[in-house]
């Protein structure tokens, strides 16, 4: 569910806001976890390093070297 979304009884509950808030925390933490199990060298290999994790994590839609990636 977006938060930008409206039901279609025309308001926004926010239960539902924390709801979308809890959703985009878990996705953080699941990349995070899954980054921090890497070596090193793959984390080299995909042009991050372990320092950057929860940086990445944080701003999934931007590229630690600069480029922006398409959400």
């Amino acid at each position: 569910m977006s938060s930008n979304r409206q039901p279609q009884g025309g308001s926004y509950s926010p239960l539902e806001a924390y709801w979308d808030a809890f959703c985009e925390w878990r996705k953080r933490e699941i990349l995070r976890a899954q980054l921090c199990r890497l070596t090193d060298g793959e984390l080299m290999d995909i042009g991050i390093t372990r320092g950057e994790i929860d940086y990445v994590a944080i701003n999934r839609a931007i590229d630690p070297r600069g480029a922006v990636i398409a959400p």
